[in-house]
């Protein structure tokens, strides 16, 4: 923990706060400043450093490791961000080491929002609870930073101190909505709360001061979507141990580019496994047992383990209310060794059954139930009260070499389910009525939907939950697509251009995580510097997302007097030629609404089994493929569904 009065750590702070060694490491050395709050690219800085790869000497903007966005320029506006951000430092009591998390978050908030502008932008900083921060919010008003040079030395202020008289969130909410601006200097509001319990907190609804974006964060996955303004107002849920896409869309919304992809959480609209119809609304009483073994003495692979586990039982309640949890363990830890005794804690609310994860942890003990031993406990215990129908098993072992099966004699089970962490594979481990989800350590909301979707689905699917590429994608070509951009159909619509971007950003995620062996090149056409000539991109057809993410910082509008209109793109595109056969698949994005006199996209030179036209904004491209193409119509603001349609057409699914 640090102690924030301690003059020697202040000395620390200012060593690591990016600190200039240029001078101490001479003309052989390298040097590289790292900021105090620092991200993944300054990471990855340090590391290209050590093994002799160029080092920039400006600091990078950062990559987020699992989903980035497209870090499109921000279109000129009238109504420039300018936003207060408010810390919570009362919702983990005096545990001072918990608020260090967010004090990251808000850092690594600032930094990206900040970097987004010339210096245009404002971030000021207020907090409430345990604090030294003033109880007058307008006092925070005063420090309006245009810099993250600026804004990094407030962090230092977002830190435990202990006060008798805290202010809780619904203090902070009412002193907010009171609060005057009559100087106008903000107009973005984003509200940081960890309360366990938000159900009664009051709406945040300034009266005195007009903000045209309403952000509520809970953090530590807290739903707040009850306290913002439905008009303009946005909540985010982030996990304790967060990742970098956890911040995107919290930077986005402060920047006015934030397109919810769906009105419900998307635990049934993220990666629709099949098409059968909805779950039944039959009530699934379902014990989780969680595995404190095998990671061994890994407590970050343990928490991770938590928040996926905490996320699947909200999802869970939220689509099936009627349904009950109870939590048990084994491994490393103080659970009981026999099961059965978890069957008097079944939770019906996601706050109770939340409350008992807090008891979910790393014990280091000398006699940990190991894997074998777990099931078998399992296949021992009974129920005579009926209290559980479903088993969903937790694991990260590598091997299921010698385990025997999960299944439970005298249970009444209708589903069991086997959750194999960091990618491992338990079908060995589950009976014929059983059902295997594979999820990497690192999760994302569909992994999450995979295994809500799992719990609620018929036994007879099963094998469509199955993560392997051989069950998802048909023993066909792997794809090699070039994607040709449209930045010509839309004019000097910037917006447009940028959701066009990101749209190719989720269905470039998708596809390589569908079909990790493929490759994607990208081309351009219109208001643009991409050549004119679209062979130029077949000699960087990139094998990975991030790679791909790298070469989409550049589909952007660029006001050029000689743009290469549509006809002209697929002339050039029909022109093509491909010697080394680098790519077999054409995927074209137009938002061209009169096709009328342009040509079929029919490259004679090339040897292409799948063309894809992408209509956007509800283009029709119907008359533009050939006989073995495929066209699909997207809306401008797409959403999951429209990109997963995109990939099946690339998969030919």
């Amino acid at each position: 923990m640090r102690e924030k009065n301690e003059d020697h750590n202040q000395k620390y702070i200012r060593l690591f706060t990016d600190t200039d060694l240029s001078r101490v490491v001479g003309s052989r050395g390298v040097a590289v400043s790292v900021p105090y709050h620092y991200l993944d690219s300054d990471v990855a800085t340090v590391l290209d450093a050590i093994i002799g790869r160029p080092v920039t000497k400006t600091t990078p903007k950062t990559v987020p490791t699992p989903r980035p966005t497209t870090t499109t320029k921000v279109p000129p506006s009238t109504d420039i961000p300018r936003c207060l951000v408010v810390g919570d430092l009362y919702n983990f009591g005096s545990d001072a080491d918990k608020y260090y998390p967010e004090t990251e978050l808000v850092g690594k908030i600032g930094y990206d929002f900040l970097l987004s502008s010339g210096g245009d932008l404002e971030l000021a900083l207020w907090a409430y609870g345990y604090t030294q921060f003033s109880k007058t919010v307008n006092d925070s008003l005063k420090a309006m930073r245009r810099s993250y040079e600026e804004f990094e030395p407030d962090l230092h202020k977002l830190d435990y101190t202990s006060v008798s008289n805290p202010w809780s969130s619904e203090s902070a909410i009412n002193a907010i909505n009171e609060m005057y601006d009559s100087q106008k200097r903000v107009n973005c509001l984003v509200f940081f709360s960890a309360q366990g319990n938000p159900g009664n907190l009051p709406k945040l609804n300034p009266k005195n001061t007009k903000f045209s974006k309403i952000i509520a964060v809970g953090f530590n996955n807290v739903d707040l979507q009850h306290i913002v303004p439905a008009y303009n107002g946005f909540a985010f849920k982030v996990p304790f141990h967060y990742l970098d896409e956890d911040i995107t869309p919290i930077v986005k919304a402060m920047l006015g580019r934030y397109v919810p992809k769906t009105t419900v959480k998307p635990v049934t609209t993220k990666k629709p496994i099949t098409t059968e119809p909805p779950p039944s609304k039959k009530a699934f009483h379902c014990l989780f047992a969680g595995d404190l073994f095998n990671y061994g003495h890994s407590v970050e692979g343990y928490d991770l383990e938590a928040d996926l586990m905490d996320a699947v039982s909200h999802d869970l309640f939220e689509v099936s209310p009627q349904s009950s949890l109870g939590l048990w363990a084994y491994g490393y830890t103080n659970f009981s060794k026999n099961p059965a005794t978890s069957l008097s804690n079944m939770r019906r609310n996601y706050v109770d059954f939340q409350r008992d994860l807090i008891g979910f942890g790393y014990v280091k003990i000398s006699d940990p139930l190991a894997t074998k031993g777990a099931i078998e406990a399992i296949n021992a215990m009974r129920d005579n009260n009926n209290r559980i129908n479903c088993l969903v098993f937790y694991s990260s072992t590598k091997s299921t070499s010698g385990l025997p099966k999960i299944n439970p004699q005298y249970l009444r089970l209708e589903k069991i389910v086997a959750v194999g962490l960091n990618d491992a594979w338990l079908r060995d481990l589950v009976p014929s009525n059983g059902i295997v989800v594979s999820v990497p350590k690192h999760f994302l909301d569909d992994d999450v939907a995979l295994i809500v979707n799992a719990i609620m689905r018929r036994p007879t699917t099963r094998t469509s939950t199955t993560r392997r590429p051989t069950t998802t994608t048909p023993a066909r070509k792997i794809p090699k697509c070039l994607f040709t951009g449209d930045l010509y159909n839309y004019g000097e619509d910037l917006d447009s251009y940028e959701l066009e971007g990101d749209l190719m950003e989720d269905v470039a995620y998708d596809l390589f995580k569908a079909s990790p062996q493929s490759s994607l090149g990208l081309w351009a056409f219109g208001y643009t510097n991409f050549p004119k000539d679209p062979s130029t991109s077949l000699g960087k057809m990139r094998r990975n997302y991030l790679d791909f993410e790298k070469d989409l910082l550049g589909f952007d509008y660029v006001k050029i007097s000689d743009p290469l209109s549509t006809k002209a793109a697929i002339e050039a595109l029909n022109a093509i030629r491909d010697d080394e056969k680098r790519f077999n698949c054409l995927v074209f994005f137009s938002s061209k609404k009169n096709v009328t006199g342009l040509p079929k996209i029919d490259p004679k030179y090339l040897e292409l089994n799948k063309v894809v036209a992408v209509g956007l904004d509800y283009a029709n491209l119907e008359t533009l493929i050939p006989s073995y193409g495929v066209d699909v119509m997207l809306p401008k603001r797409f959403v999951d569904t429209d990109v997963e349609r995109v990939i099946n057409a690339i998969m030919k699914r």
